[in-house]
């Protein structure tokens, strides 16, 4: 993943309020009643179907009141303050005084009329991290997510926002800040940062590295999910045999496969065990969630020697031959013909 350069986005910023640099969106005594706003023009239609979009925001002041403040996420087909592009179609993650009550809330815009999630009380000063989700296969029209997160591996769950769908819309643009645009001059301070954007496929991206710690019957496998995918992984860890691993078979169907349950983004480790001393073993992690499982590139190494790991791309020469390691982690041998 790699999040979005905020450098790139266009500003509308009439009383130099907004300070952007290419991760974060700050702004310091923002109106309630002031036009301004950050934007990406994405192309039409690029926002269809489900995606996944992270970010990390922090309101550190504001007056407390009974309103609607900003927009500190919003995708829509219009480029303005939120309170014109609301008046069309788009999905938006608010912030709200109620009372002296600071929240977030998630709202569908449909043609101008609005529809509203529960809401979730923040705290001032304090850091949050966002995984926005919109999953177009679940329900009639799709759902709209955001779970909140305190810390940045988003592993501690503080609540998840939903908002089931009225209508499925695509939509164009993209923002990590809008002001309201209306009434009063209640002012707020904070940030938006990290915006990470996958129009997501559904299932997670992991990858595989090489197995460590080898010894005649264990070793430890190694992989990394990149990318949850549309919904939270649910089983992750390794699979392994004396072949190349067949990817059209469930984990748990493969001849010898380990489960670490839930996952995370991030680096994981799962332990290797039953191998046999001096045979080739051929190795991929996995990870799966409610859409289905994706499997890492294949790695192959010999039990009992630490020296014999190959993983894909590997290339060396054996003579006259060009040995190279496939996806599958399988190496080949090409065969030179004298030119």
């Amino acid at each position: 993943m790699a999040a979005e350069n905020f450098n790139t986005f266009s500003e509308t910023d009439p009383n130099s309020l907004i300070t952007r640099t290419s991760s974060r969106v700050s702004w310091e005594d923002l109106t309630r009643n002031e036009d301004a706003f950050v934007f990406l023009d994405k192309g039409v239609a690029f926002f269809a179907g489900s995606f996944v979009h992270r970010l990390t925001f922090s309101i550190t002041a504001g007056d407390a009141s009974s309103s609607l403040f900003s927009a500190l996420w919003l995708v829509a087909n219009a480029a303005d303050s939120y309170d014109t592009v609301r008046a069309g179609d788009a999905l938006a993650l608010l912030f709200f005084f109620s009372g002296a009550t600071p929240n977030i809330r998630l709202v569908e815009s449909d043609g101008g009329s609005q529809a509203e999630s529960a809401q979730f009380n923040i705290t001032l000063g304090v850091t949050y991290h966002l995984t926005i989700t919109r999953d177009e296969d679940t329900g009639a029209n799709g759902t709209l997510t955001c779970a909140i997160y305190s810390d940045a591996a988003r592993t501690n769950l503080l609540d998840t926002l939903t908002r089931t769908l009225g209508v499925k819309n695509d939509f164009r643009y993209v923002y990590p800040l809008s002001s309201f645009n209306a009434t009063n001059a209640n002012k707020h301070t904070g940030f938006t940062q990290d915006l990470d954007i996958t129009n997501s496929t559904g299932t997670p991206q992991v990858s595989t590295q090489l197995p460590t710690a080898i010894t005649a019957t264990t070793a430890t496998g190694n992989g990394t999910i990149a990318d949850l995918g549309i919904s939270a992984v649910t089983a992750h860890g390794w699979v392994w045999d004396t072949s190349a691993i067949d990817t059209a078979v469930v984990p748990g169907s493969q001849p010898n496969s380990t489960d670490e349950g839930a996952g995370a983004l991030g680096p994981f480790t799962t332990a290797i065990t039953g191998l046999t001393g001096g045979l080739i073993y051929f190795g991929r992690a996995y990870a799966t969630n409610t859409q289905g499982t994706t499997y890492g590139e294949g790695v192959q190494w010999k039990a009992g020697a630490s020296y014999s790991t190959k993983e894909w791309g590997d290339t060396s020469m054996k003579g006259n031959e060009l040995h190279t390691v496939g996806e599958d982690g399988v190496e080949r041998a090409h065969m030179g013909t004298p030119v």
